[in-house]
């Protein structure tokens, strides 16, 4: 596999392809809950689905049992969203429900104990419910323990080739550490140039703005510690397919605008923010391709826009 094949494999898993997505392909505002339910929620990427013919939450409850949590995808009339169960039975805690729903704008949360809080919220986000999805995930310490050795054993082989066997999510992992080198210089560069903005402002007298951009700095060198010490973290991870999330989006933006529409979120997000998304993934899709195909101006683009997003 060449440099194109290995980062156009990991364009594709920050996408976040999976098998939720497919279930919701074609309905408006799908993309913030998909990424909710993934980050926020570790809601597996080859999950499987049922269809439900109606929305019972007393039924989705009884079939979690002790141990599972339950993912509901709703396909509105006017936009999708996603209900997660949280169950705490184990834990002697109370379990209960969070909501993220979109139209294609803003998305929408709610978190609560009971499911008769969900109804309007989605009636007015999402409209007349067209289709609903349930997966169950399995939360006991053995399903855990299972994905950590499932990921060490292969972070042991040294070609950094995708391994088929294992998740989507193991083997974007794996493809970020893999080009580390080349996120420890944009960010470098990143740091250079923030560097020099800090004393024009200085020099100018702008001292609240050469704070904020020192901040940011504080930030970069926090990054790039991370990424030259081999720390294994699932925030560096975040930060970095955030920024590539980021590069995609508006080097599709830029090749591909009609394919792409509006390019919305911050690349700065971390694991609850607003994360950077696009109306559409078609265009992304292209860019992801071309690279394939060994086009190095797109490349080039995605590593400009990555350094932007560091800077932003």
């Amino acid at each position: 596999m060449t440099v194109y094949t290995h980062f156009s494999t990991l364009c594709e898993g920050i996408l976040e392809a999976s098998t939720a997505a497919s279930q919701l392909t074609g309905s408006a505002g799908t993309q913030p809950v998909i990424r909710a339910l993934h980050d926020r929620f570790k809601l597996a990427h080859n999950a499987n689905w049922s269809y439900l013919a109606t929305l019972k939450f007393g039924d989705i409850k009884d079939r979690a049992g002790t141990s599972s949590d339950a993912y509901i995808l709703v396909i509105g009339d006017k936009g999708t969203a996603g209900i997660v169960y949280v169950n705490r039975y184990n834990q002697n805690k109370k379990s209960g429900y969070f909501v993220i729903a979109s139209d294609g704008g803003e998305p929408q949360e709610l978190k609560s104990f009971a499911s008769k809080d969900i109804g309007p919220l989605m009636k007015q986000t999402i409209g007349k419910t067209k289709q609903v999805f349930v997966s169950f995930q399995n939360k006991t310490s053995g399903e855990v323990a299972k994905k950590r050795k499932q990921r060490g054993e292969y972070k042991q082989q040294t070609t950094g080739f995708v391994n088929p066997e294992v998740t989507l999510e193991t083997n974007t992992k794996i493809l970020l550490d893999k080009f580390r080198p080349l996120w420890s210089k944009a960010v470098q560069s990143a740091i250079a140039d923030v560097k020099g903005v800090v004393m024009t402002m200085v020099k100018n007298d702008a001292f609240q703005a050469a704070e904020q951009k020192i901040n940011k700095l504080k930030r970069l060198e926090k990054i790039i510690y991370s990424i030259e010490s081999g720390e294994d973290s699932d925030d560096l991870n975040v930060a970095m397919g955030n920024f590539l999330s980021y590069a995609l989006y508006m080097t599709a933006s830029h090749y591909y605008p009609d394919l792409t529409g509006e390019v919305s979120g911050n690349p700065n997000a971390g694991y609850y923010g607003n994360k950077p998304t696009a109306q559409s993934s078609d265009g992304v899709r292209k860019i992801i391709a071309d690279i394939a195909a060994g086009d190095n101006n797109k490349l080039a683009a995605i590593l400009t826009f990555f350094k932007r997003g560091l800077i932003s």
